[in-house]
C-alpha cells in the first residue's frame, strides 16, 4: 500500500470514529430531551391537558351550552320607545336578538343592502386584509353570522371580535332596525 493510500485510510478511519462518537453523543442528547418531554407531558396530563391527537380521536361528548355572562345588555328602541331588539355584549362578542313579535326579514333592503353590504362586509374585508398583512391574527378578526328561521326572519345576528367598532355597529344597527320596523308597521 502506498503512503498516500495509507494516509487516506487513516483519515477516513479517524473521520468514521469521530462520526460514530458524535452519533452516540446525539443519541444521548435525544434520550435526554425525550425524557424532558415525557416529564412535561405527564405533568400536563395531571393538569387535564390532552394532546391534539387524543382530542381528535376521542368521541365528542355532548356538552351543555355554555352560560354566557354579558357585560352589557342594550335595548334598541324606536324613537317612541318600542323595543325592537336587544344588543347583548361580551368583551369579544355582540349578539343582536330582535323582539320575537316583530318579523324582521333578512331580505329587507335596509338590512341586506345597507347593514350587511355597507357595514358588516366592509368591516369583515378590512379585518381580512389586516390578517393577510400579518397585522391581525385570524382568531382576532371580525366575523359575523345572521341566523334566521325558515320564514327568512332574523332570529339573531352574531358578531365576533368587533373591537373598537361597538358604538358604530350599534348606531348602524339601530338605524337599520328602525327602517325595517317602519316597513313592517306600514305594511310595505
Amino acid at each position: 500500500m502506498s503512503k498516500e493510500v495509507k494516509e487516506e485510510v487513516e483519515k477516513l478511519t479517524k473521520i468514521r470514529k469521530d462520526a460514530l462518537a458524535r452519533i452516540e453523543e446525539l443519541k444521548e442528547e435525544l434520550d435526554h430531551w425525550e425524557t424532558i418531554v415525557k416529564l412535561i407531558e405527564d405533568s400536563l396530563a395531571r393538569a387535564g391537558f390532552k394532546k391534539a391527537a387524543e382530542i381528535a380521536t376521542a368521541p365528542a361528548a355532548p356538552t351543555a351550552p355554555e352560560e354566557v355572562t354579558y357585560k352589557a345588555l342594550l335595548p334598541i328602541n324606536t324613537r317612541s320607545g318600542t323595543k325592537l331588539a336587544e344588543m347583548r355584549m361580551t368583551a369579544d362578542l355582540i349578539r343582536v336578538v330582535p323582539e320575537k313579535e316583530i318579523e324582521f326579514k333578512s331580505s329587507d333592503p335596509a338590512f341586506h343592502s345597507f347593514f350587511l353590504r355597507k357595514v358588516m362586509t366592509v368591516i369583515d374585508k378590512a379585518d381580512k386584509e389586516l390578517v393577510k398583512k400579518g397585522i391581525l391574527t385570524p382568531d382576532l378578526a371580525f366575523s359575523y353570522e345572521v341566523r334566521q328561521n325558515e320564514a327568512g326572519n332574523i332570529v339573531e345576528i352574531v358578531m365576533k371580535n368587533p373591537r373598537d367598532r361597538v358604538s358604530d355597529i350599534k348606531n348602524k344597527m339601530e338605524w337599520t332596525l328602525r327602517r325595517m320596523y317602519e316597513r313592517v308597521t306600514s305594511g310595505k
